[in-house]
């Protein structure tokens, strides 16, 4: 049995929020934890399906919540995490960052816009870094149904989707190989009915 990396830098796919917070709890129950939601906080999320709820969550002496919609609001939350200490910060966790960068629209929809919010992350991150995204439906939905935890984690992944280098400029690359500079992107790989990580980048 492998043991868990103190300093986690990895990017995954999660059904849901809930999942991913889920994750979060069980995989460092004994670290501070800053979760960063690229939700709004008026988002409907059945929290009452975790083993805590969200209430307890965000009073928990070891986890921090913070809830960052859009691109702007994220980079500023990440930036009042300066005057933190490394400790304080804990692991570094976010959701949804790249579907609030696509919700944005072309301005924030760039390969150079992601990676500075990726990069600050990193530059604050006490004890590591961990990013998590939901899924493009495969009916067109950019991801909402599974926002709130009622999705069935199918469709495509964010980190496969195409993003500008420049904005409005011809050359593109995918998310996974944005995040790839600094995390291993785990990639969902279908095998016998199971979804397997595999990892797609190596850590800088």
């Amino acid at each position: 049995m492998s043991l868990q990396p103190i300093c986690p830098r990895h990017a995954k796919t999660h059904p849901s929020p809930i999942a991913f917070i889920t994750h979060l709890l069980t995989t460092y129950p004994h670290s501070r934890i800053s979760l960063i939601l690229c939700l709004p906080q008026t988002t409907t999320i059945p929290f009452l399906h975790l083993p805590r709820t969200l209430q307890a969550i965000s009073t928990a002496r070891n986890v921090l919540v913070a809830f960052a919609p859009t691109p702007l609001l994220f980079r500023a939350t990440v930036a009042s995490l300066q005057n933190k200490g490394r400790e304080e910060i804990g692991v570094l966790a976010v959701w949804g960052l790249v579907r609030a960068h696509w919700m944005a629209g072309i301005a924030e929809w760039r390969a150079g816009g992601i990676g500075r919010g990726v990069a600050a992350v990193v530059d604050v991150a006490g004890c590591g870094w961990v990013f998590g995204e939901g899924v493009v439906e495969e009916d067109g939905d950019d991801g909402g149904s599974n926002e709130g935890g009622h999705g069935n984690g199918g469709g495509e992944e964010w980190w496969g989707a195409e993003v500008p280098i420049l904005v409005g400029g011809e050359r593109s690359t995918d998310v996974a190989g944005v995040f790839g500079k600094w995390c291993l992107v785990e990639r969902r790989k279908e095998a016998g009915g199971l979804w397997m990580g595999e990892g797609v980048a190596g850590e800088r």
